[in-house]
């Protein structure tokens, strides 16, 4: 009964924590997700990875390196997410996603301001590749996905696609930004400004704003409450449900990543100019940030197996028309294929993990299947840049990694009901 009576208790808190408006103004929950939005505006993601390309160019043309010793600095950043994200999930598990975040910041920001005084030498661009993802170690999604989790339950999809938004918007603004300080003031002074942006504004925001829910905490509401649901990290391993999204999501990492980076080759293989094709990427990033947002509210009304089924099938559909003569054709269609998918991916990560495994280890869990989105990144990446080289062409490559996602598809289909459900 006193169980019975906690969990009615954490129901009601649930509902009342998930509206918008709350005494004072914003509610806590939903302040904690706007700021978490801020915080990967320009955070990690988009500083290290989506903005890698203006950066390297500039960075290699001063430099008067090579583009492939440049590059090489991006093939590095996405190892070190390999064992940096299985370490990130467990330090939320074990101090709470916002202290974290909190320690990382103000070192992340001072060691992108430090990048102003990088060494001219090609190693000391390689520790810093090293060295700025461990800095930034709290600021990957990961963390942001851990606040929203730990305050949504009815909500939650919607949570996850506003909280997630903050990549696709940062990965529009920053990019465009450095288009004008790259050229006027150079790669240290841009890299200085982000730095000072992140420490004096960011910083002083996420001091204020953010907060995490109950479900944080493994007391719950009241001292009678139950512990958090779930699997442990040994049970949440072994389960039918992990095997399942680990083997999707290598599927969607070999995706977005071999699109994101081979997309102008494989249009311009296609007859069309380099010109048009980076402007696709713009298109791109739009769908990205819709696809953020509609994948988020839809997780909310329709299961999530169905939306993973739509989003796999719809990477299908942009391999065919990538493999097909009409390619320059149907470009846009298919460049708006690929923003939905990616916008889709990481809400529904971090919603099949509450939903299938539970919120116990939800960091270790998170952080072991991003690591095999990775994996399955750095692979697709590489696979489908051999495939010019040995048939002649992107079609063979475009042709398989259609079937993978038609692979995909049928893992989420096989998936099965909530385990952890929301609480009605």
């Amino acid at each position: 009964m006193a169980a019975q009576i906690a969990g009615d208790a954490a129901a009601d808190a649930s509902g009342r924590a998930e509206g918008m408006w709350s005494v004072g103004g914003l509610s806590p929950a939903w302040r904690s997700v706007f700021v978490s939005a801020l915080m990967l505006a320009l955070g990690a993601s988009v500083v290290l990875v989506l903005s890698f390309g203006p950066f390297a160019q500039a960075i290699g043309r001063d430099n008067h390196w090579a583009p492939p010793q440049v590059s090489l600095g991006a093939t590095i950043i996405a190892l070190m997410l390999i064992p940096l994200s299985p370490l990130q999930g467990a330090l939320v598990d074990r101090f709470g996603a916002r202290l974290l975040a909190l320690i990382s910041l103000p070192i992340f920001g001072l060691s992108l301001a430090g990048m102003y005084w990088l060494p001219a030498r090609l190693e000391a661009f390689y520790a810093a590749c090293v060295w700025l993802p461990i800095a930034g170690l709290g600021l990957w999604p990961l963390t942001f996905a851990t606040v929203a989790t730990s305050w949504f339950t009815r909500r939650l999809g919607l949570a996850l696609g506003v909280v997630m938004t903050g990549i696709g918007v940062g990965g529009i603004l920053i990019p465009a930004a450095l288009g004008f300080v790259l050229p006027t003031y150079g790669w240290r002074m841009a890299y200085l400004l982000i730095g000072l942006l992140v420490l004096f504004v960011v910083f002083p925001v996420a001091v204020w704003g953010l907060r995490e829910g109950e479900r944080a905490r493994s007391t719950g509401v009241g001292a009678d409450a139950p512990p958090l649901e779930g699997y442990s990290l040994g049970e949440g391993l072994a389960s039918r449900s992990f095997l399942i999204i680990a083997g999707a999501f290598a599927v969607l990492g070999i995706f977005s990543s071999s699109l994101i980076v081979h997309q102008v080759g494989i249009l311009t293989s296609a007859g069309m100019s380099v010109g048009a094709a980076i402007s696709l990427q713009a298109l791109v990033g739009a769908a990205t940030i819709v696809g953020r947002l509609g994948s988020g509210w839809l997780l909310d009304k329709v299961p999530a197996a169905a939306l993973a089924t739509v989003l796999f099938l719809c990477g299908a559909g942009v391999c065919a028309i990538y493999a097909s003569p009409f390619a320059m054709t149907y470009a846009a269609v298919a460049a708006i294929g690929v923003g939905l998918v990616i916008g889709g991916e990481f809400d529904l990560l971090a919603f099949v993990i509450r939903r299938y495994l539970g919120q116990r280890a939800f960091g270790k869990l998170y952080g072991f299947l991003f690591s095999v989105f990775q994996l399955g990144a750095a692979a697709g990446t590489y696979a489908l840049a051999l495939a010019p080289q040995q048939f002649g062409s992107y079609r063979p490559g475009l042709i398989v990694l259609g079937g993978l996602c038609l692979l995909g598809a049928t893992l989420f289909l096989a998936i099965g009901p909530y385990r952890f459900a929301a609480s009605k």
